[in-house]
């Protein structure tokens, strides 16, 4: 399989023109330093380059993420043979 890579310009280009249909989010290396979890999701992140660690919001989704897939875990560990419920 080739990959054609492409330049920043190049990108900036095609969505300028409207063209492509991809949206380019760059996150920076300082943008994610300052980030609690360090996550490097682009969307975890807004336009203006800060992360939504402190968006209550935000918050409540990772939480109810997070509780799901403890619990989904559990279940496999109480399937498995010998495992402590």
């Amino acid at each position: 399989m080739r990959v054609k890579h492409y330049s920043k310009d190049d990108l900036q280009k095609a969505m300028d023109e409207g063209d492509c249909g991809l949206m380019l989010k760059i996150i920076t290396a300082e943008n994610v330093r300052k980030c609690p979890h360090f996550i490097f999701d682009p969307d975890h992140y807004k336009q203006d380059g800060t992360c939504l660690c402190f968006d209550k919001d935000h918050q409540e989704k990772l939480k109810t993420a997070a509780a799901i897939r403890h619990n989904k875990y559990k279940q496999v560990a109480v399937r498995q043979k010998g495992a402590r419920p």
